[in-house]
């Protein structure tokens, strides 16, 4: 509602309030408040604040009303008109407030009406909460702006996952490629393809029609297979479900199984017996699947800056999503601080996926990255002031065959990337993605990288406002320049290679952080010294000092 509306709102009511409206302003109103909470919110406020002044001017004037018939101390003799006219205005005053009172009853059970009126038209069959990486409309990340399903509405994925929320509290992955119906609130049919599904005890009973019958939530967490010639599994990794086949022959009784936790059921053919299997969660891809977000004790042994705006954190030692192979499907964001929303890192195309090695980085887990492989994350804001504090082991030998190897590559164009080279150097790129132009790579920042068979902790700190970018390896600066200004967008975010797919990163990565804050030097140095705590890197084992790269080299 803007304040044109706003103002027309109140004039109207006001009127309405003293009783000289007519039926045209009446409509009027009534559109106005018509599926608008914050109009009849401030109809609900406006009619409370008369009645209130109504009430306090009716027992003011009846007051007045009655001290005008005595002196000080001195009564006079009242005529009967004068007696009669006193009584008409009391009964004047008491009529309005009764009328004020009616009114604003009125009121306020209308609006209840029109609030619930419009709550209820915010319920709804299914709805789109995220893509990633889809082929569905022009939007292949985040929430559509139309997201709603109705009944009967088909969905055929090639590319990529999409997350329906049922009306009675499902939520179902679907991944490609796959083909999918919307039935009710509660129950949609798989044609063909993956899904998973986690469905909250109030949307006990949810279920998914399969070609050979139906699976019936009994409160769990479950996921479905059905390949192009009808054949299924059901995989429960949670609670239990109700897997209900289809009679065979006519005159037969469909076929029922209870499934447990870790138990899943096979169907090759309508004429073949089931198959008991073990359930296999990585089979599936599930957006809510990650291990938990609360890393409290993780935080208080790093230096995190709890007000330096923290917008992403990857840690290989917590919250993967893998397939069977080990590939990381997704790696989860770690929300701490002013990092409240989740920027997950995704892979969908399993021959692009790093892989997760346990014990890589001085006996820590790490994403090992192979040259083609990467992760892309949701869409998240960044520009010109942004710090990026990386923990990471080149393969030595192995980064030959390309002359960089991009370990992160920020916004559209001009991408901010943080590279290795060949020869054992670290970078930072200004990258003009414009086929036009002849000085695509802008080289900031350059300096050596520790010889030794150690992670390395590096630190980028760019900021437009102050004209300066600085680059730290193992807490010690090496390297200083400018800093063009680059606009502030939203985009997703490249790990292990380029938006191109050229030059993708070879070796190993323990931790990523991402601020949308420089840092100042001594909480960029101090961050850094907590991380080379927790890899084993001591001070003796740095090398040395080496201040490089204050004039940037274009490309």
């Amino acid at each position: 509602m803007d304040q044109e509306d706003n103002k027309r709102l109140q004039a109207l009511a006001s009127r309405l309030c003293d009783g000289d409206i007519d039926a045209e302003q009446l409509q009027e109103l009534s559109a106005l408040l018509d599926q608008d909470q914050e109009a009849i919110r401030e109809y609900l406020d406006f009619t409370s604040v008369h009645l209130h002044l109504g009430h306090k001017l009716g027992a003011i004037q009846s007051i007045e009303s009655a001290s005008n018939e005595l002196t000080a101390g001195q009564p006079e003799k009242v005529g009967v008109a004068q007696i009669t006219s006193n009584a008409s205005s009391n009964n004047y005053i008491s009529a309005r407030a009764v009328m004020i009172i009616t009114l604003a009853a009125s009121v306020i059970v209308a609006s209840v009406f029109l609030i619930n009126r419009f709550q209820s038209q915010t319920t709804f069959i299914a709805r789109i909460i995220q893509k990633i990486d889809c082929d569905w409309g022009d939007q292949r990340w985040g929430a559509p702006q139309t997201a709603l399903l109705e009944v009967g509405r088909e969905i055929k994925l090639d590319r990529g996952l999409m997350v329906l929320e049922f009306g009675n509290g499902a939520e179902v992955t679907l991944e490609a490629p796959i083909q999918f119906r919307v039935l009710a609130e509660d129950r949609g049919n798989l044609s063909f393809g993956k899904l998973t599904a986690n469905v909250p005890e109030r949307g006990r009973g949810f279920t998914i029609h399969i070609p050979s019958g139906e699976v019936i939530d009994l409160g769990t967490s479950f996921g479905l297979l059905v390949d192009e010639a009808g054949i299924s599994e059901t995989h429960v990794f949670q609670g239990r479900v109700l897997l209900r086949r289809d009679a065979v022959k006519q005159g037969q009784s469909p076929q029922e199984w209870e499934l447990t936790a870790d138990h899943a059921i096979r169907i090759p053919s309508a004429t073949q017996d089931v198959e008991h299997l073990t359930a296999n969660r990585s089979h599936f891809v599930d957006y809510s699947h990650f291990g938990t977000s609360d890393n409290a004790e993780e935080k208080s042994r790093l230096a995190v800056p709890g007000d330096a705006d923290l917008v992403l954190w990857l840690d290989a030692g917590r919250r993967q999503q893998l397939d069977s192979k080990n590939g990381v499907i997704s790696w989860g964001d770690i929300c701490v601080g002013r990092n409240s929303s989740e920027d997950n890192a995704w892979q969908i195309d399993e021959v692009r996926r790093p892989h997760w090695i346990e014990d890589s980085l001085a006996g820590r887990p790490a994403v090992r990255f192979d040259g083609s492989t990467h992760l892309v994350t949701t869409p998240f804001q960044t520009g010109d002031e942004v710090t990026i504090i990386c923990v990471f082991k080149p393969r030595s030998g192995e980064q030959i065959s390309s002359l960089y190897g991009k370990l992160l590559t920020l916004n559209a164009s001009p991408s901010l990337i943080l590279e290795t080279t060949r020869n054992n150097q670290l970078a930072s790129i200004l990258f003009l993605a414009n086929p036009s132009s002849k000085k695509k790579r802008t080289v900031l920042l350059e300096g050596p990288l520790p010889d030794n068979d150690l992670p390395t902790v590096c630190a980028l700190v760019y900021s437009h406002s102050a004209n300066r970018a600085a680059l730290y390896v193992n807490g010690d600066l090496v390297s200083e320049s400018h800093a063009p200004s680059i606009p502030n967008v939203e985009t997703t975010q490249i790990i292990g290679n380029s938006i191109q797919g050229v030059g993708g990163f070879i070796g190993d990565v323990g931790d990523l952080l991402v601020f949308n804050s420089a840092l100042p030097a001594n909480q960029a140095t101090e961050l850094s010294n907590s991380l080379m705590e927790k890899y084993g890197i001591t001070a003796s084992q740095r090398e040395p000092r080496v201040l490089s790269g204050l004039i940037p080299e274009e490309q």
